[in-house]
């Protein structure tokens, strides 16, 4: 047996936006916003995954959008690379989803709060170490919420995420593992108990896949190998430009800004061609020396 890679942008979509993903994703979502209590009972999601939509894979919305039962809505994307402008758009999106809910003439009253989750395969915010960021409308000095419930942003990002130091008690525990393992997995691992985690990987089953299904997912998968391919051809291009002077610090400080972004060191090898003793002096460099401390005078 073999499963989906979750991580991958269209796999995520067939697991938590498909015709048969409702319980999948009231799990998840409850887990990840009410640490596990049944808040969600009932979710409709919008623009369910079909693969005859699917035509022009670089053009597709990958994402999964919901309504709950009050009227809130949420909206899910799987992000697998950094890229500029990010953080923005995850603004933008929010705020479109909200405006798309009114109609002409239509009351303001009518607007219902939106929750924008990123799922990243990747750091997309290396100022703080925290794997789990939900930011919300708050006032600035006195930190009290808006007065009505608007935009709120979670953020998931998975290098952060070291499994070994979390009880397996946390709501997202097996959530976590299946994003990050599943591939791994030759068989549905008993210790993975909570229910919804163990029909997403009913979903994620390769041999669940229709024809169509499993040609749209090698193309999916083709189509990120392109866009490899094209930071590693500008890499390239930008070291033969500078093949005379300075070329192995420029790969160094290229190579130290994507691990920084929460590349593996196997795909930064890969990119920048660094041999690996160099790659490790960017990846753990070293610590700055110690100054001693002057004991002061006693008085």
């Amino acid at each position: 047996m073999t499963f989906l890679d979750p991580c991958n942008d269209w796999a995520f979509k067939r697991i938590f936006g498909s015709r048969e993903s409702a319980p999948v994703l009231i799990g998840f979502l409850n887990d990840l916003l009410h640490h596990g209590r049944p808040v969600i009972e009932k979710v409709h999601i919008l623009d369910p995954y079909l693969p005859s939509q699917i035509k022009n894979l670089k053009d597709s919305a990958v994402d999964v959008r919901a309504t709950l039962q009050d009227g809130s809505e949420v909206l899910i994307e799987m992000q697998m690379l950094p890229v500029a402008g990010f953080c923005e758009r995850v603004l933008y999106n929010g705020a479109k989803c909200i405006s798309s809910q009114l109609g002409r003439g239509m009351n303001y009253t009518r607007i219902r709060p939106v929750t924008v989750i990123t799922v990243a395969d990747c750091v997309l915010l290396p100022e703080t170490d925290a794997w789990l960021n939900h930011y919300t409308m708050r006032e600035k000095r006195r930190n009290t919420a808006w007065p009505v419930s608007g935009i709120e942003i979670v953020f998931i990002e998975l290098p952060k995420i070291k499994l070994d130091e979390m009880p397996a008690s946390e709501p997202l525990h097996d959530w976590l593992e299946f994003l990050k393992n599943a591939t791994q997995w030759h068989t549905m691992p008993r210790k993975v108990t909570n229910t919804a985690v163990r029909e997403a990987l009913r979903l994620a089953r390769q041999d669940n896949l229709s024809t169509s299904e499993a040609h749209i997912m090698t193309r999916r998968q083709l189509y990120r190998h392109d866009q490899k391919n094209m930071i590693l051809y500008a890499l390239n291009q930008g070291f033969d430009q500078g093949r005379n002077e300075g070329r192995m610090e420029g790969r160094m400080d290229i190579a130290r800004a994507l691990l920084a972004r929460g590349m593996s060191e196997a795909e930064v090898l890969e990119l920048t061609g660094l041999p690996k003793l160099e790659l490790n002096k960017v990846a753990k460099p070293k610590a700055a020396p110690r100054v001693a401390r002057k004991r002061s005078a006693k008085a």
